[in-house]
């Protein structure tokens, strides 16, 4: 068999195989997905981009597998990896892992990791490559998906990558990818103050995102200890977090501590909060900070409060004060 022979019988090969192929990438999709155990909501902050599977075009699979200068393949429709592929942008480099532990701890598929960005710079700092973690899986039997049969050993490889590694790939991927050796001089140079921004820049989202999880995990434990004081069983979280980041300035300016708020609660206050659960700032658990600081700062919250004021009266009279005054 000639060389136009062969490459005509993997094209035929590879069309009548697409459809299998988008079909298990969707199902790789669907199945880290469904593994992550996150809501609509937490996904939508983890994942920055729909993940769609993408098929290798025709044209680029045929000159990967018999054109490209040191490939080598003796059966490339089975040896070839990235005919299907999907990939997870998340923000910033900690959720990586968020991917990977799902990946590897599937028990449908086997999995090897092709490419590690971080590993890729450590060993050549000086080299430009697409920045993403890449994993591809191949599911150990076959597969009913869509009334077809993903053959057992069917790869699909995986990118995970964040927001700041996407779109530096997306710049430089097409340019340097096969040209790596021949990047004139001018643009290696700007390529790689590129890379060095690139990484500066995820490394501070990175922090920031750990500060505002922090934070977040503050928030969380603090409206825990206060349900524990009372159930609060009809509370709006929306109004809630709101009337809370309202007043956290002022509980970072004074340092005050979730055991503080929590030991200062007296007993009248659950009473009168049980008494005015027809009154919206009594239904959230944050009134009970608000009961510590009209106790110790009265004077100064009524310049920073920004909801209604009636119902905040009422505290500065529980604590026998005077809201006007």
């Amino acid at each position: 068999m000639n060389n136009r022979d062969e490459v005509s019988r993997f094209i035929m090969e590879y069309e009548a195989n697409k459809p299998q192929y988008y079909a298990w990438g969707k199902y790789v999709r669907n199945y880290i997905t469904e593994g992550l155990h996150l809501s609509r909501q937490e996904y939508q902050q983890l994942v920055k981009i729909p993940v769609e599977p993408r098929v290798k075009d025709t044209d680029s699979i045929v000159e990967k597998a018999f054109y490209r200068q040191g490939k080598h393949y003796t059966d490339p429709l089975r040896q070839i990896t990235d005919k299907v592929g999907i990939r997870f942008v998340v923000m910033v480099t900690d959720q990586i892992k968020i991917i990977e532990k799902v990946i590897r701890e599937s028990p449908i598929w086997t999995y090897s990791k092709d490419q590690d960005y971080q590993e890729a710079i450590d060993k050549k700092p000086d080299v430009f490559a697409y920045q993403s973690v890449h994993y591809v899986v191949k599911n150990k039997e076959d597969i009913p998906v869509e009334g077809m049969t993903i053959e057992a050993g069917t790869a699909c490889e995986i990118q995970i990558r964040t927001l700041e590694q996407h779109a530096y790939a997306e710049l430089s991927h097409d340019y340097f990818y096969k040209n790596d050796g021949q990047i004139l001089t001018g643009l290696r140079r700007y390529l790689a103050r590129s890379m060095a921004l690139n990484e500066t820049t995820d490394e501070l989202f990175s922090k920031v995102y750990d500060m505002m999880n922090e934070e977040k995990q503050e928030y969380t434990d603090l409206m825990s200890m206060l349900k524990e004081k009372y159930p609060f069983e009809d509370y709006s979280e929306k109004l809630n977090k709101s009337i809370y980041d309202n007043l956290l300035a002022m509980l970072k300016k004074y340092n005050v501590s979730s055991r503080e708020i929590v030991d200062s609660i007296q007993d009248y206050m659950i009473e009168n909060i049980a008494e005015r659960q027809d009154l919206a700032l009594f239904r959230q658990p944050v009134v009970l900070i608000l009961y510590y600081l009209v106790k110790h700062h009265r004077r100064e919250l009524p310049d920073i409060w920004e909801q209604p004021k009636g119902e905040l009266e009422l505290i500065y009279s529980d604590l026998g004060f005077s809201f006007a005054d």
